[in-house]
């Protein structure tokens, strides 16, 4: 079976110029956006996944499990580098 990759790519943030913009990024979109949508999207898809998987035969599952193991993950860090 063929090896996933996973690339997380990790870049800076663009804040808004204006007071205000300022106060709405880091107060409320900060936290919503950027801490709960990951979160709630990881438990979405998590359970989607598992309703598919028991659907599936056992023999099927136990096949698709083992792919799982086998994703390799790539982090890509573009903060530092100059635009």
């Amino acid at each position: 079976m063929s090896k996933e990759v996973l690339q997380i790519t990790l870049t800076k943030a663009k804040v808004p110029n204006t007071k205000l913009g300022k106060w709405w990024y880091w107060k409320i979109y900060w936290k919503v956006w950027q801490i709960w949508r990951p979160k709630l999207l990881a438990k979405i898809f998590g359970g989607l996944s598992m309703l598919m998987l028991s659907l599936m035969t056992k023999k099927a599952r136990e096949e698709a499990l083992k792919e799982f193991e086998e994703i390799e993950v790539h982090i890509k860090d573009e903060r530092n580098e100059k635009e």
